[in-house]
């Protein structure tokens, strides 16, 4: 399935949280100064800093200080805390994204569980859930993935870029259960979402792309969803990865083999051509509740 990218709209959100503490530390600090300023500095006349303030004693001032530095400090240390484990995570998840690339989907799966058992930034966790979802969906447990995007539908978490790719999934996996109607509302969701900002929309339109092409094919529109998708072809094939596109590739293929004769089946096999050299049953995820495509699939031994 076509995968966006969730973390870094909550990376910036993750970055606004780090200058707010940078802010809050050095607001902390001027405050111990000037309260230190106020209790130790002498008045006019005076050479005692004991005099300061009427009836407070010098060490108040101290102690102010001293606690705002005690602050500051474990603020830094948090902060390089928090640097550190986010540059772990990230190896990590670029790990795990790099084996579900090459196909290992049971490894990749390992790496994001083991991921999302970690304490880890709001963006971490959330890639991690939406992975391991889609993940599901690529080994056939399509109800597994469903309730996996479900409950991250419910996260306060989500940014408007996350929650609109989460809609589309949700969307996906209803249609290739056979739940149209559910299916279709929840694209329409995601369409709305995606709206809100330009990076949404960009983020998510690709991804609609397919979603809508299966939702075409899932209601015996195949003619409607090859025609929409040839005229986008060369745009998709510019913009789309190798990998991203390859179940776009199965899609076409699928919809102009339903709809057309024999004279299109060049087209269909040039469609399907680079998809000869991968891994056995890797798009069987796709029929798995859909008997016409896993007949497509047999037919053309992938």
């Amino acid at each position: 399935m076509l995968q966006p990218a969730i973390l870094p709209a909550n990376e910036k959100r993750a970055k606004r949280r780090r200058i707010a503490v940078a802010l809050s530390a050095a607001f902390l600090f001027l405050a111990g100064l000037v309260s230190l300023a106020v209790y130790t500095t002498p008045p006019a006349g005076t050479s005692h800093p004991h005099h300061a303030a009427k009836g407070v004693a010098p060490w108040v001032g101290w102690m102010i200080v001293s606690g705002s530095a005690a602050l500051i400090a474990a603020l830094v240390a948090a902060a390089f805390y928090n640097l550190r484990s986010t540059r772990i995570s990230g190896r990590e998840r670029d790990a795990a994204l790099s084996l579900l690339a090459r196909g290992a989907l049971t490894e990749a799966k390992a790496r994001f569980e083991a991921l999302s058992k970690r304490r880890l930034a709001v963006g971490f966790a959330i890639d991690a859930k939406y992975h391991l979802g889609v993940i599901m969906m690529r080994l056939g447990d399509i109800e597994g993935a469903l309730e996996r995007f479900v409950s991250l539908q419910r996260s306060s978490s989500l940014t408007g870029e996350a929650r609109a790719v989460t809609c589309i999934q949700l969307g996906v996996c209803l249609l290739l259960s056979g739940d149209l109607a559910a299916g279709e509302a929840w694209l329409a969701e995601a369409d709305a979402r995606a709206s809100e900002t330009m990076s949404s929309r960009l983020l998510a339109d690709h991804q609609l792309v397919f979603a809508r092409a299966l939702f075409d094919c899932r209601r015996g529109a195949q003619g409607e969803a090859a025609r929409n998708l040839q005229s986008r072809w060369r745009e998709l094939e510019a913009s789309l990865t190798g990998e991203a596109i390859r179940p776009l590739r199965i899609l076409h293929a699928f919809a102009i083999a339903s709809s057309s004769g024999p004279r299109e089946s060049a087209q269909v096999d040039q469609l399907l051509q680079p998809l000869r050299n991968g891994q056995a049953g890797e798009f069987a995820w796709l029929g798995a509740r859909w008997p016409e495509m896993q007949a497509f699939l047999a037919t053309y031994s992938l």
